[in-house]
């Protein structure tokens, strides 16, 4: 996915898989779902103009509406 910024991606990315891990997935998995749900994130993200080009906010808070994680 093509940003302009990722702040906060690695944080969020490794939430995900921590999360994951916690649901049992085996660390393979867990990082490939945690990569797929931070794309569908990012890919949907309310964006926030910050007055700069390629300067803006995106909010990492929306969930896609079903997460299949097993």
């Amino acid at each position: 996915i093509e940003l302009s910024s990722s702040h906060g991606t690695g944080c969020a990315y490794s939430a995900a898989i921590t999360g994951f891990l916690a649901h049992g997935l085996d660390l393979e998995k867990a990082i490939e779902s945690a990569k797929s749900i931070l794309g569908r994130m990012l890919e949907t993200s309310y964006i926030w103009p910050s007055g700069i080009p390629g300067k803006e906010l995106r909010a990492l808070n929306q969930l896609p509406d079903h997460l299949d994680i097993r």
